[in-house]
């Protein structure tokens, strides 16, 4: 399991989709506004929330690496990165219309104090978008614990409404799902794998396949390389009201949208 992920790895391109949706959703509520990225890692999601409309966009970590990674790749004009503890955000010092805490109040060992700070941070009508694992869809838990080593809380549905509740008056929860398409493709995948190693080591047709690979100097394709194919796109996650979340595909993860 991986903590954070950056768009120099090499697991970018297979562990990055579904977090860039959550971005590009929050990017739609960010237009025009001051943001505090909470938990921004190493940055990309800052520069998108400016990129994409936000005004000013201050992203906040405890981690120094990943901050200077921000730094160095993603010193967008009108983003500030600083080192502070989510839970205290002691050094932010104005007001803000938008929080993203997007997969980071997980992380905490003291989640209500970081949604009462993020309270006094908002401008009356501010508003805080908070995305946390669907408890529902993680790894069972292990000795009362949740099986990622990186998380210290995972919440059902209603569990995360009623923490959020308790600080916002107003709660709108969307779930974040595996969309059906991709589910459907990774099952063809898996078959086609299936299909591909029966051909290549029980078939009839495999000493002429061999042949015809020596021959064009080319072997044939492992499923490791076909896996390409499957690689999910931010479109493969989209993010929905709770209430039609089945129509879509399979939840992952909870994001509400929160007023005072």
């Amino acid at each position: 399991m991986i903590e954070r992920v950056a768009p120099t790895d090499s697991e970018w391109l297979h562990c990055s989709a579904d977090h860039l949706s959550r971005y590009m959703f929050a990017a739609e509520l960010s237009k025009g506004r001051h943001v505090l990225d909470a938990g921004c890692g190493t940055g990309y999601g800052s520069a998108i929330l400016k990129c994409t409309g936000a005004s000013r966009v201050l992203g906040v970590d405890t981690s120094s690496t990943a901050l200077d990674y921000a730094q160095t790749h993603f010193a967008v004009d009108g983003v500030d990165f600083i080192l502070d503890d989510c839970q205290e955000l002691s050094k932010v010092t104005v007001a803000i219309d938008l929080i993203c805490s997007l997969e980071n109040i997980e992380h905490l060992t003291k989640p209500e104090a970081f949604l009462r700070r993020a309270c006094d941070l908002l401008r009356a009508e501010g508003v805080l978008v908070c995305s946390s694992p669907d408890r529902a869809s993680t790894p069972p838990f292990i000795d009362g614990e949740p099986a990622n080593p990186f998380h210290l809380n995972e919440w059902l549905k209603d569990e995360f409404t009623t923490l959020l509740r308790r600080y916002f008056s107003s709660v709108t929860l969307y779930s974040q799902v595996t969309s059906h398409s991709y589910l459907a493709r990774k099952a063809a995948f898996e078959h086609l794998c299936h299909q591909w190693t029966w051909l290549s080591v029980q078939s009839p047709l495999n000493k002429a396949s061999r042949l015809l690979a020596t021959l064009i100097r080319r072997p044939p394709p492992p499923c490791r390389s076909i896996g390409n194919l499957l690689l999910p796109t931010p479109s493969d996650f989209p993010i929905v009201r709770a209430e039609i979340a089945s129509v879509f595909g399979v939840p992952i993860c909870h994001v509400a949208v929160c007023q005072r």
